[in-house]
């Protein structure tokens, strides 16, 4: 029955989830309660010096497991507490891999003492990987924590699906109580345009308030919510934008007076979805981006449907479950732009290919001539040497000879070196300060070291510029596939090829659920226009509206049902449209009200 709550049903598996395997993967419903787990049940396992490293997807989520005392998103406070650490992708990331050594950064993580690591919202690392590198550095660092030894718990409403990439991890084991726990899903699930869209979200109000998830941050304060307000005059103080701030701050410079009010109200209204897990009472659409779909719970009473626009099965999951009360109508929108194309894919391909099969190994071998090269290795190298032969570096120095060109550098270097008394034309003696040429060596080995950093980073910079799949992974100090971005890609794309062939079906498996419905319109600006032109008269025909005078509200009406039921285009005015398709219509005279008159006849 699925009635139970995460930590109900966890119990009897418990020894076996917190036993020898490395990594669980811990599938539930959306709404199962596994954050609550997390902070209630989990952290009763642990010794009083260990703690719990909780990584989550979005600061939202974080933020709302901030409200439990024992766990902050400050590494400092928690190592002198402590407490359980808390943190994101992007922060997480953002410690990793800044201007320290990535070692030094680990071991201030492993200060925590940990026992356990949670990837909440695992699906992420593969969904957020077609927009943001932090989930490439996550999983590097799994892979560190693994060999460590370390246990990592991985939760998620839609791990089935994600299965063929995790088994690349080993020893890893799979639990599934989607079948045991509460599943928060839709009642119903209707396919339509975003014309319709538009139409039914012009309608929302206090008592029927609405929620739209777009592919686009762009599209949502460029085109979608300007119409919005524009063209089916919504008030812009009822309508809420939740982007991501990087995009809020740089849409905000060539956006109109509306859309910057609203943006500067995002994170008022973000913060108060947190506290209370309700729309503000002014609010009656919320238009976000996948911001939304994961680890916000809404528990309103008054929100009565939601839109996607995505055909990704993990979007589509996570998104219709941030509703808690079983959203009455929830709405896929067919005509949204699809962002990977097929030449995406094609391109992507050969790509992975010659990495995998060619490339790869070639570029970390050049890479490693490289890093031999630099100052640090130079320094280490000569270090080791001179352990090996029991030697200091004035002794080292006395021995040596040098050529011409390394003479010419310590010479641009350290101009007091006295290298008058040059006998020979390739080599030359050792001047008479052993002090200035120590001095003199080691400003050579720094000018080198200069030029083989450039050497290296020009590289870096050339060879990710060149291949978009590859990442450089400074833990192992070496080129990798980032193979989280190629997935997501790929399956992005077959699903929605899949959804394409049978749209309803497609829905239907993704939801587990029967009530899945279709209201699009029967034709394409690529149809007959012949045949386009006979079914709009038949539709006037069948509502007597032919050879009469038609009104202004009339004919909204008669817009509305051509562009939702028969048009795959939106038409703002009626004669526009009639013009489009040649059928013929007049004006009377002294036509105060806007009066059309269709005289065309339907056989």
């Amino acid at each position: 029955m699925k009635n139970k709550y995460l930590s109900e049903v966890i119990e009897e598996y418990k020894e076996e989830i917190l036993g020898n395997n490395d990594m669980i993967l811990i599938s539930a419903g959306v709404g199962a309660g596994k954050n609550t787990w997390v902070q209630k049940e989990l952290v009763k396992e642990l010794k009083d010096d260990e703690t719990i490293l909780f990584i989550t997807s979005r600061k939202m989520i974080q933020e709302q497991a901030l409200k439990n005392y024992a766990f902050s998103d400050s590494l400092k406070i928690c190592i002198e507490n402590h407490y359980h650490f808390v943190t994101t992708h992007q922060k997480l990331s953002a410690i990793l891999i800044n201007e320290n050594d990535i070692y030094e950064n680990i071991k201030k993580l492993e200060k925590l003492n940990f026992k356990y690591i949670v990837i909440d919202e695992v699906h992420s690392l593969i969904a957020d990987s077609g927009f943001a590198d932090s989930t490439y550095y996550i999983s590097m660092l799994i892979n560190y924590f693994l060999a460590q030894g370390k246990k990592i718990i991985c939760m998620s409403a839609t791990i089935n699906s994600l299965s063929p990439y995790f088994r690349r991890y080993g020893n890893y084991k799979s639990f599934d109580f989607s079948n045991e726990c509460y599943n928060v899903k839709p009642k119903n699930v209707e396919i339509i345009n975003k014309e319709k869209a538009y139409e039914l979200l012009s309608q929302a109000n206090p008592k029927n308030k609405m929620v739209y998830m777009a592919n686009s941050a762009t599209d949502i304060c460029k085109k979608f919510v300007p119409n919005l307000i524009k063209n089916y005059k919504v008030d812009k103080k009822n309508i809420s934008i939740s982007i991501s701030d990087t995009k809020k701050d740089s849409l905000k410079l060539d956006s109109n007076t509306a859309i910057k009010e609203i943006l500067d109200n995002m994170n008022t209204v973000n913060d108060y979805i947190v506290n209370n897990e309700t729309l503000p009472e002014d609010i009656n659409l919320l238009i976000a981006t996948s911001k939304i779909k994961e680890g916000i719970n809404l528990t309103d009473s008054n929100i009565k449907a939601m839109f996607c626009e995505s055909h990704n099965p993990i979007d589509i999951i996570q998104f219709s479950g941030r509703y808690r009360k079983n959203v009455e109508n929830f709405y896929i929108i067919n005509n949204s732009y699809n962002q990977i194309q097929e030449e995406d894919i094609l391109s992507m391909n050969i790509e992975y290919d010659l990495l995998h099969n060619i490339f790869l190994e070639i570029i970390n071998l050049y890479h490693s001539i490289l890093i031999y090269k630099t100052t640090k290795h130079i320094n280490h190298f000569l270090k080791i040497y001179m352990e090996t032969h029991h030697t200091d570096i004035d002794t080292l120095i006395s021995n040596m000879h040098f050529t011409n060109a390394t003479t010419n550098l310590i010479t641009m270097l350290e101009p007091n070196v006295n290298n008058k008394n040059k006998k020979e034309k390739n080599i030359i003696t050792k001047p008479k300060s052993n002090k200035n040429y120590t001095k003199s060596l080691k400003n050579c080995y720094t000018m080198l070291g200069f030029a083989y950093n450039k050497e290296l980073n020009d590289f870096k910079k050339f060879i990710t510029n060149k291949f978009s799949l590859l990442r450089y992974n400074p833990i192992l100090d070496k080129y990798e596939i980032y193979s989280e971005s190629y997935y997501y890609k790929l399956d992005s794309f077959e699903s929605y090829k899949k959804y394409q062939e049978d749209s309803e079906k497609f829905i239907k498996d993704v939801l587990q659920i029967d009530n899945v419905s279709k209201n699009l319109p029967k034709f394409t600006s690529k149809d007959n226009k012949k045949s386009i032109k006979r079914e709009i008269l038949k539709l006037l025909s069948d509502n007597k509206w032919l050879n009469i005078r038609l009104n202004k509200e009339t004919q909204k009406t008669i817009l509305d049902k051509i562009n939702h039921t028969i048009l795959n285009k939106k038409y703002q005015q009626l004669g526009r449209l009639l013009s489009a398709y040649d059928i013929s219509f007049e004006k009377p005279g002294a036509n105060k009200e806007s009066y059309i008159l269709i005289t065309e006849t339907f056989n």
